[in-house]
């Protein structure tokens, strides 16, 4: 169904004269008539009780009247929202993220973003790294942070990496490493891993440290968050892998020169969906705060 159609049907209705209909339309009579009696066809019911004279509404064109008025209303929103996006200092971003990014980074990106454009609305989703990819492929959100493994792009999608974090041996104040000086990987083939669950970006690459272990690891626990694995291992229930950590003191953490694996974090975007100058305007802001080339 064209939404011409609905147009004319609604001024015709306004009217109930075909004439003074086209008219107002700019368009002739006989084109008007034929819109008409092609929207009845594919409704399949005739819409007007027809006179010589004039024409009105049946019980079927009131019905349908009803449903065209809330399709003009929305048409005309419709109209109204991608006019304001297209404002360089209006509009709404979308944004994916880790939740661990939403204790520091991202809050101070998006507060020093609202100071130069206050009339920016932001919506935020948190996931982990396999949803966000699929909410940011489906069209959902413009933006997405998250780590970057080397496996997310395709197609028209584009990414930038913006920091990285070193990787620790994450355990216990009462674990038996927990203050020493120098550990080795095989220090650990008696030990009970906690890790997040697929789909993480940080359990990818706790998947790829495990390759270069001489053992195969005791995955004990899967969680779905960081803080819930530091949680654990807190509580000595096993060890992990994790980046630097603030605000704990009931974990140690330790570096280890044998993990040449650590976390980068970046953004990810739809080159051809980044069509709004709020959204260039909120990526060149990105890329300026982590100084990105």
């Amino acid at each position: 169904m064209e939404w011409q159609y609905i147009k004319y049907f609604l001024k015709v209705a306004e009217y109930e004269h075909i004439t003074k209909a086209s008219h107002e339309l700019n368009i002739t009579q006989p084109a008007l008539s034929r819109a008409i009696s092609k929207l009845e066809e594919e409704l399949g019911v005739p819409l007007f009780l027809r006179d010589n004279r004039r024409i009105k509404l049946n019980k079927y064109g009131l019905m349908f009247k009803e449903h065209a008025l809330v399709i003009e209303k929305e048409m005309q929103q419709a109209k109204k929202n991608i006019s304001e996006q297209l404002q360089p200092d209006f509009g709404e971003i979308t944004i994916g993220f880790f939740h661990t990014l939403g204790i520091d980074k991202l809050p101070s990106l998006l507060a020093s973003f609202k100071k130069k454009y206050p009339k920016t609305i932001f919506k935020l989703k948190q996931a982990n790294k396999r949803s966000l990819i699929h909410l940011l492929y489906n069209g959902e959100i413009d933006f997405c942070f998250t780590t970057i493994t080397g496996e997310e792009l395709g197609g028209s999608y584009s990414s930038y990496d913006l920091w990285e974090d070193q990787l620790f041996l994450t355990v216990s104040n009462q674990h038996r490493l927990a203050f020493k000086d120098n550990i080795h990987l095989d220090d650990l083939h008696a030990e009970d891993f906690i890790i997040l669950k697929d789909g993480y970006g940080l359990r990818t690459i706790t998947n790829k440290i495990f390759k270069q272990l001489s053992f195969k690891p005791k995955v004990s626990f899967e969680g779905e968050e960081i803080d819930t694995v530091a949680g654990l291992v807190s509580a000595n229930l096993g060890i992990s892998f994790l980046p630097r950590l603030e605000g704990n003191p009931k974990i140690n953490q330790i570096k280890l020169k044998a993990i040449n694996h650590n976390r980068v974090v970046g953004v990810i975007f739809n080159e051809r969906e980044l069509v709004s100058p709020i959204s260039k305007s909120f990526l060149k802001h990105v890329l300026s705060t982590f100084k990105v080339n």
